[in-house]
């Protein structure tokens, strides 16, 4: 069972709500990735025990037994795990939004819109990389063009990726699986969630604009839980300007889902928590989901807040 809720007594510090990095890398060294990850309630809420397994954060048999088996095998597939990864389930299973999901499906399956792509179908105008002139292939736009190579050679992996010599994409994101990142990055696990997020809000009435905000947020894990995050620091301010009613409109409609349905995922047990809290002292409090083209100028803000937000 993980406990969910406030943390640890002397962990979190008393007046930011932040977790206390030094005691943690002190007492827990080897847990300090998973830790800083946990976002706690900030207003103290109650605590919950919740069952990792599920989705719901309800134990059920069939999910122990489960857990049992893999304890007993893990031993035995840890030697062979590089050698029989499963896309579908690399994919699948880490906290990556739709969007970035289907855009790493379709570079499996070849299904981008790339010059070779296009010239196969007789389209013959722009099929060339406008770096260097070569015909635009998956290979050639992610790892061989020289602009590409570049960008790897940044990535703060213990062992360089050598762009140049990938055959194809799904290798490039087997070797992903077991690189180890360097400082001052920090992070222990691969580099596809999100370290560092934004966050952003704009008030508004009838009249139009009376206030934004944003902040920057560590060790966030997923898209989700900045989104999440972004809620519960717009009610906390649209609470200190005194604001008795407010209607919060939000891109991301799992999320949305999750707060009108009373659902709390294990990831977002704490924020949420908050969130339902705080709601209780607007006399009108509602949330609704807009698209993302409509929610522009909040997502500028995020984005300035998360270029001062640290990977790690």
């Amino acid at each position: 069972m993980n406990y969910l809720g406030k943390g640890p007594p002397s962990f979190p510090s008393s007046e930011t709500k932040e977790w206390d990095v030094a005691r943690i890398n002190e007492s827990l060294p080897e847990l300090t990735h998973l830790i800083l990850r946990i976002k706690p309630s900030v207003l103290e809420v109650e605590d919950a025990y919740i069952w990792p397994l599920q989705k719901s954060g309800n134990y059920s048999t069939k999910s122990g037994y489960y857990a049992g088996s893999q304890a007993t095998h893990a031993s035995s597939s840890a030697a062979t795990a590089t050698a029989t990864v499963n896309w579908k389930k690399l994919i699948g299973t880490p906290r990556l939004s739709p969007k970035l999901k289907l855009f790493l499906w379709r570079v499996l399956h070849n299904a981008l819109p790339t010059g070779e792509n296009l010239q196969r179908r007789g389209l013959l105008a722009n099929t060339l990389c406008v770096r260097c002139g070569e015909i635009k292939t998956a290979n050639h736009l992610f790892f061989h063009c020289n602009f590409a190579q570049e960008v790897w050679s940044l990535i703060p992996w213990e062992k360089p990726l050598v762009s140049v010599q990938i055959t194809s994409f799904a290798d490039a994101l087997s070797l992903s699986v077991g690189s180890r990142n360097l400082p001052p990055t920090g992070v222990t696990i691969n580099l596809f969630p999100w370290a560092g997020a934004g966050t952003g809000w704009i008030f508004s009435n009838s009249k139009g604009e009376i206030g934004r905000g944003g902040k920057s947020h560590y060790h966030v894990a997923s898209p989700i839980l900045a989104e999440a995050l972004a809620i519960r620091d717009a009610l906390l301010h649209g609470l200190s300007l005194g604001f008795n009613s407010i209607w919060l409109r939000s891109d991301a409609q799992a999320l949305v889902t999750a707060i009108t349905t009373k659902w709390r995922p294990t990831e977002l047990y704490g924020v949420l928590s908050d969130v339902d809290l705080i709601s209780s002292f607007f006399s009108v409090c509602r949330f609704s989901h807009i698209s993302r083209s409509s929610n522009g100028p909040a997502d500028l803000i995020a984005k300035a807040h998360l270029c001062n937000a640290p990977m790690g």
